[in-house]
């Protein structure tokens, strides 16, 4: 087995005090209950964002993660369907990039349910490697599970790390502050609605 994953895996792993610990930026951290409720999407650009700024820290607060998920959803803000499509998110993204000044590129790779525009796994598997290998995390979107069961259907999550050979690959996935792990290809074989995943990467390393 090949493993990719970012360079400090740690920075995610927020310490909530006696204890707990939380992994990436957790929804349910907002104020509002309807940013709890559909926050997913301004979550993980949050948790993108916190890490490619703060890759050499050793640690971060629930307060400052917190402090950049309410300056995100300023732009990346979720109407009532959510935030349901690459090409949503990495809009907010760029508005949300723009109006910061960040150097950053925004890149996607959308899995339609079927259809002849559906990449092969190869090419899902080979852009997962590709943006981790540049110590970047890599947003998911799920909608609907293919009875995967650690997944949850309509819904963005965060990938930091992959195991993976030439018929098997299994990632590390960020959900609502847990941490699972998920047999990407059994989803990308069974899901019939699809998703997609989005990644930001500093401009330097495009």
């Amino acid at each position: 087995m090949k493993k990719a994953e970012i360079k400090n895996i740690g920075l995610l792993a927020v310490d909530m005090g006696d204890g707990k610990v939380e992994y990436g930026c957790n929804q349910d951290w907002y104020n509002i209950q309807w940013q709890r409720h559909a926050g997913c999407g301004p979550s993980v650009v949050s948790t993108m964002l916190g890490y490619l700024q703060n890759r050499t820290s050793d640690h971060l607060s629930q307060q400052q993660w917190l402090a950049l998920m309410e300056d995100v959803w300023t732009d990346v803000t979720p109407t009532y369907g959510g935030i349901p499509s690459t090409r949503h998110l990495t809009t907010r993204i760029e508005k949300y990039l723009s109006r910061c000044g960040l150097d950053f590129q925004v890149t996607s790779l959308n899995v339609p349910g079927q259809g002849d525009e559906r990449p092969g796994f190869v090419e899902v598997r080979d852009y997962l490697t590709g943006i981790l290998s540049k110590d970047a995390p890599i947003a998911l979107l799920n909608l609907d599970t293919g009875g995967v069961e650690t997944l949850d259907e309509w819904h963005w999550t965060i990938i930091p790390s992959m195991m993976y050979d030439d018929t098997s690959a299994n990632v590390v996935n960020y959900n609502c502050g847990e941490m699972f792990d998920v047999d990407i290809k059994a989803w990308y074989e069974a899901t019939t609605l699809g998703g997609g995943l989005v990644a930001i990467i500093p401009s330097h390393i495009v």
